[in-house]
């Protein structure tokens, strides 16, 4: 190890840099990892671990979801068609048109 940070010392300081970076990259790296593996193996061991069975039953599948919103955008749709040609809907354009042509001079 001594001879490495010896070796370090003498290369030009771009590449001292260069190395420190990747060094303290590989270190937190390392860190990381440790931490996650015990993190994970906390979450497991107690009481509050995520029941997998009752999470998947509850969860609709990608499918569903998706013919449920395309479902939903054709009820708008077609809600939207229905007022559209509806004749009160015209009835009230024609009223409000006819109303601002004879309040303006």
């Amino acid at each position: 190890m001594f001879d490495y940070i010896d070796k370090l010392r003498k290369k030009p300081e771009p590449e001292r840099k260069k190395s420190i970076i990747l060094i303290s990259l590989g270190i937190t790296l390392v860190i990381a990892i440790i931490w996650g593996i015990a993190f994970g193996m906390r979450i497991s061991s107690t009481s509050f671990a995520f029941n997998t069975d009752k999470i998947k039953s509850d969860v609709p599948s990608l499918v569903d979801t998706f013919s449920n919103f395309f479902n939903q955008i054709n009820s708008i749709t077609s809600s939207i068609s229905d007022i559209a040609s509806s004749t009160d809907a015209v009835d009230i354009v024609a009223t409000s048109t006819d109303d601002i042509a004879t309040t303006t001079p």
